[in-house]
């Protein structure tokens, strides 16, 4: 490839996918990855699914390795019990979280994609009619922009991008993401509930305080999800996951509709010990109980590029679906979006079996 051939390349590259973590990550991957890359985007921005590399279909991509058997110790698991959370340096090596970063890049700037996280992200601001009349990228980025000036916008969410891609699929559903997520709930098996990326920009505002399982349609205790960090995260301005230490065995707290209200404020300092964010490098993580409410602070205003992690959730393997009443609270909230395309299928109280709720290899 000639000097002159690769500059317009690159300069195509960002052209096509200004806003993309393609573009924020392109600086890592060599000219071959962003030549094909590039080539790909021309011919098929409509991509749903790119084949993985060849394996057997019950090969996961991350193997369980002897570090993970002695760091999830009894010590580990009593302080996630304990807490709610616990940090996992290193859970991916340098290597396979290039390789991850690579492969949400590519799936991310698919149009499919893009369009799916803007179109969500603009129905929790405009509402569901103007979300909808914006037919194209450019009026999607031209309307939400709007809402980030105001500090609305918290981030851009992509769900569930293993459903578009086999290798992301392969990644979601690897025996290490099991072992662990199994080991910290006490459970035998846990199934794949969903993933997302989670972009955050210097223009975004601080994502409030929250949990996870109020959001999801299970009935059940046993949720977790891990936080892979896709980019360095400083401890200072970088907008890490801050926890607040045994809120998610806060019993009272869904009771009382005062103390409800806490999830939206800033400062829960009077009611918990405020575990702030950690510095985190790439396939370092976090792990959080469903119930856990965590938050984090906008980036740092002079960050040149976004925060990228990727979240991916995990439930025990018997969780049930919630009773008609709950769930119906639970499809009005933003995550629906996530468990709409398998939730007719099943009724309150059923066994959560799906194929879109594949099960994970029991530890052997």
């Amino acid at each position: 490839m000639t000097h002159r051939l690769r500059s317009r390349l690159l300069t195509r590259a960002a052209l096509l996918c200004s806003s993309s973590l393609a573009c924020q990550l392109s600086l890592a991957w060599s000219p071959l990855f962003i030549h094909s890359w590039i080539l790909s985007s021309q011919t098929d921005r409509h991509v749903k699914v790119r084949a993985a590399p060849t394996c057997s279909a019950s090969e996961g991509l991350w193997q369980i390795r002897p570090q993970d058997r002695s760091t999830a110790s009894a010590d580990t698991q009593l302080h996630f019990e304990r807490n709610g959370f616990c940090r996992v340096a290193k859970l991916l090596s340098a290597s396979e979280a290039s390789s991850l970063a690579q492969e949400l890049a590519y799936v991310q700037s698919s149009e499919i994609c893009e369009m799916a996280a803007l179109q969500h992200e603009l129905r929790q601001h405009v509402g569901p009619a103007l979300a909808s009349s914006c037919q194209t990228l450019q009026d999607c980025r031209r309307t939400l922009q709007n809402c980030s000036r105001s500090g609305k916008v918290k981030f851009l969410q992509y769900f569930n991008l293993h459903r578009h891609s086999a290798l992301l699929r392969r990644a979601a559903m690897s025996p290490r993401l099991g072992f662990w997520a199994a080991r910290l709930l006490g459970v035998s098996q846990v199934r794949l509930y969903q993933d997302a990326l989670f972009m955050k920009y210097p223009s975004h505002g601080p994502t409030r305080w929250h949990s996870d399982l109020g959001l999801s349609p299970f009935d059940t205790n046993s949720f977790v999800t891990a936080w892979l960090a896709m980019t360095p995260v400083p401890a200072q301005g970088g907008s890490g996951l801050r926890f607040a230490r045994g809120s998610h065995r806060d019993y009272t707290l869904q009771y009382h509709s005062d103390l409800a209200e806490s999830y939206t404020q800033d400062d829960l300092s009077s009611r918990y010990s405020i575990e702030e964010a950690s510095e985190l490098q790439p396939g370092d993580a976090t792990w959080h109980h469903g119930w856990t409410l965590h938050a984090a602070a906008p980036l740092d205003s002079a960050a040149r590029s976004p925060r990228v992690a990727w979240a991916v959730s995990f439930v025990a393997s018997d969780a049930r679906i919630l009773p008609e009443e709950s769930l119906s609270i639970a499809q009005e909230a933003e995550d629906s979006v996530s468990f709409e395309p398998w939730i007719r299928s099943l009724r309150p109280g059923d066994c959560a079996e799906h194929a879109m709720l594949p099960l994970l290899p029991a530890e052997t």
